[in-house]
């Protein structure tokens, strides 16, 4: 796993907002505040002068490049926020956010490297992420809860159907308001499969599999 670079005290104001306010993808900071910050790509938080960021009035936006003070970015709303109407004067900072907290998890604790933990399962369950199930559907089709993926950019897990020639379907479900590679839910193995798997990860917002 690669992490974002990271640099203290990388914090500047806006001097030009983007254009439209809401979703535009190009501003400018302060002159010399490009200096002030990491290499791109990084998630950074963008808030009003004269208050504490919180979730009802700062953005995580994803920085693609940086010339000069110009700063391309190429997603807003990131990490479960809100794209807001950003403005000159607005806080532009590189903060510890609960996606990086995730990647730090899921380095730590071994879950993108093959560390899972196994478990066989039979029927309906709601799955964890570093753990690798195996799916025993001979006693019928079922589907299984995926975990939430906001706020766990990074983290993993495996879901494998094992039941020999007779199998039935097993179905991965994504929670409310969340995406699995872009359906709300995917066939891990069809009726008479077996011996399928696949390892989903969370990109913080939705899952996808790799």
């Amino acid at each position: 796993m690669s992490f974002d670079a990271r640099r203290n005290f990388a914090i500047s104001s806006i001097a030009v907002a983007p254009t439209p306010a809401g979703s535009g993808l190009v501003l400018s900071l302060l002159a010399g505040g490009g200096a002030l910050m990491p290499e791109p790509p990084f998630n950074a938080t963008c808030w009003p002068p004269g208050v504490n960021p919180t979730a009802a009035n700062a953005e995580i936006v994803r920085v693609a490049s940086i010339e000069g003070d110009t700063v391309t970015l190429s997603k807003r709303g990131e990490e479960d926020t809100a794209a807001l109407q950003i403005a000159e004067g607005w806080w532009f900072a590189q903060t510890i956010t609960a996606g990086d907290i995730g990647q730090l998890q899921a380095a730590i604790e071994g879950k993108t490297s093959g560390g899972y933990i196994p478990e066989e399962i039979s029927g309906p369950t709601s799955l964890e992420y570093g753990k690798a199930y195996f799916a025993n559907t001979a006693g019928g089709p079922f589907t299984c809860q995926a975990p939430v993926a906001a706020g766990n950019a990074g983290r993993t897990f495996v879901l494998s159907a094992i039941t020999p020639e007779s199998a039935n379907a097993i179905t991965l479900k994504a929670v409310d308001g969340e995406t699995i590679s872009n359906e709300p839910e995917v066939l891990v193995a069809a009726v008479g499969e077996y011996d399928q798997s696949i390892t989903v990860i969370s990109d913080g917002t939705n899952l996808r599999i790799i």
